[in-house]
């Protein structure tokens, strides 16, 4: 944990006030904690934004607490800078997982593999630094900040890798502009517009499964993402932690994405420990295209097999 000079300044400063015999000495020492709880986050301007900042602030706040605990009759200036420091560290956690969330809004495959490149680039970007900002935090803390914000970037990026693909042809996508139930009810009269009709609509109704290359470019995703969480916890001196929520996860899709039943079930034991069953039906669904068995009837078989 790293302390700065001010916090260290008055810590001194409140151990030289316990030990003089003045009666005021304990008011004192309070109205010294509610200034630093007020005005440090004051001068150093909104500290939700500058996760550094921030965490220098609740390392400060905890060392100061330490050194209130050897002052008698300190319990209320204790809990009020405990609180302090929750609902600063609270907030800056809260506003950083919303920028990653907000970053990753354009990684959806629907936009474009570059324009999901480039989302994915700005999020992790954002990630490694909010994790390295963490540093003066103890180890125990800093870990438990940093999985919070690394969970909710693999719960986002799983989302997006995920989402059903657009069924609609380029045909009936080149009519958007138009009124298509107008021009529907003019042109089906005749039997050749009928047939054409029939082929536009095909693809509505057929798998949303994805292409070789769609495949192919979602796995680098997933795959840079799980890198990220890993260059993230080491920009924060952590260790790789495999049970950070989603992050197995994301490997697992990535193995399995663009696989058959068969696949799925030899790694039916990895696949039920990382994914909950919605995700799964969304791998399959997007996954097969001839399989013979439904994702819900490929869900129980993987449940059920021994």
């Amino acid at each position: 944990m790293k302390v700065s000079p001010t916090a260290l300044k008055l810590a001194r400063q409140i151990g030289a006030l316990a030990k003089e015999p003045d009666e005021e000495a304990p008011l004192i020492i309070s109205q010294l904690c509610t200034l630093f709880g007020i005005l440090r986050p004051y001068a150093q301007g909104e500290l939700k934004s500058d996760p550094l900042r921030c965490a220098v602030f609740v390392a400060d706040v905890m060392f100061l607490i330490h050194s209130l605990s050897q002052v008698p009759g300190s319990l209320r200036p204790s809990q009020a800078l405990k609180r302090k420091g929750e609902e600063q560290l609270g907030q800056m956690l809260q506003y950083q997982q919303e920028g990653v969330k907000a970053a990753l809004g354009g990684a959806a495959l629907s936009g474009g593999f570059v324009g999901a490149e480039a989302a994915l680039g700005s999020a992790g970007q954002r990630l490694k630094s909010c994790c390295q900002g963490l540093a003066p935090l103890p180890s125990r803390l800093r870990h438990q900040a940093a999985r919070r914000v690394l969970e909710s970037f693999c719960e986002e990026l799983l989302g997006k890798m995920l989402e059903p693909k657009r069924q609609a042809g380029p045909a009936l996508n080149a009519l958007g502009a138009l009124n298509r139930g107008n021009v529907t009810r003019l042109l089906a009269g005749t039997e050749e517009f009928r047939e054409v009709l029939a082929g536009l609509k095909a693809p509505q109704s057929a798998s949303g499964a994805l292409d070789a290359e769609e495949v192919s470019a979602a796995v680098t995703l997933l795959s840079t993402g799980q890198a990220m969480v890993r260059q993230s916890l080491q920009a924060a001196s952590l260790s790789v932690d495999p049970e950070v929520r989603g992050y197995a996860a994301l490997g697992v899709a990535a193995d399995l994405l663009g696989s058959d039943f068969g696949r799925f079930l030899e790694r039916r034991k990895v696949l039920l420990k990382a994914m909950q069953k919605e995700e799964v039906l969304k791998l399959m669904q997007l996954s097969w295209r001839d399989e013979a068995l439904t994702p819900e009837e490929a869900w129980r078989t993987l449940t059920s097999a021994s």
